[in-house]
């Protein structure tokens, strides 16, 4: 065992130093969170074809963004806007299929403008849970529990590992009031790096989990369990929800 004098400040501390220092670090585990992105179609100019003065005045018009027809959901979707004054929905102007119908038709010369509000939010939720054996061998047995704050179903598993090696990890659920009473919801197809051409592997993903009890409900808790393990001390495994 190697010594050494380590001098903090005006103080000299002596210390030892193990040949071959092993550490060992806590599970951990992140759920990212479920973002939401927003954007907005142009409607495409429809002014061309204003005509207030013709027997019947013009008062229909398809919408169309760059050149394809658009179907907005309703009438509040849209920001329409003549001679760069914002109108009413359902009072100056309704919509119907992929036309809109003005209250009063608009007249040759005066501009528009006109924006669809388009939300596409991410209905996906990826929980990550981390096995993290420091510098000692991944040992096996339970690994740690996570609780639920979403509902939804459960679509793949992605398993990865600091080193090639070989792993199996079981996954168990209980909802609260059953808790802690678990059953395994992976089947025969649990996440598992092994031997693969002779090499053995360092990430494996399955996004046909046929035998799986995919459904998760919001409270339910999540147990991870190593099933045995070589040649692997940290491995991620990582669960894709629809929610």
């Amino acid at each position: 065992m190697a010594e050494y004098n380590v001098r903090i400040g005006t103080n000299t501390h002596r210390v030892a130093l193990r040949e071959n220092p092993q550490y060992n670090l806590d599970v951990n585990y992140q759920i990212p969170t479920k973002s939401t992105q927003y954007s907005n179609l142009i409607l495409d100019d429809i002014s061309a074809s204003f005509d207030c003065v013709s027997v019947p005045a013009v008062d229909t018009f398809n919408l169309a963004v760059n050149g394809e027809s658009y179907y907005p959901i309703n009438e509040q979707q849209l920001i329409i806007s003549i001679n760069d004054v914002v109108l009413r929905p359902l009072v100056d102007y309704i919509v119907s299929n992929n036309q809109i119908v003005f209250s009063t038709p608009p007249c040759a010369g005066n501009k528009f403008s006109g924006i669809a509000l388009v939300t596409t939010a991410d209905l996906t939720r990826t929980l990550n849970f981390v096995i993290d054996a420091g510098s000692f061998p991944m040992a096996i047995g339970p690994k740690g529990d996570m609780t639920l704050d979403i509902s939804g179903t459960i679509e793949s598993w992605v398993l990865v590992s600091d080193e090639p090696g070989n792993i199996e990890i079981d996954i168990h659920k209980a909802t609260f009031d059953n808790f802690p009473n678990f059953s395994s919801i992976c089947g025969t197809e649990l996440p598992t790096l092994g031997l693969i051409n002779q090499s053995t592997q360092q990430k494996n993903k399955n996004d046909n989990l046929s035998t799986w009890n995919t459904t998760v409900n919001a409270g339910d808790i999540f147990r991870f369990i190593v099933n045995y393990s070589s040649n692997i001390s940290k491995a991620t495994v990582s669960l894709r929800i629809k929610l």
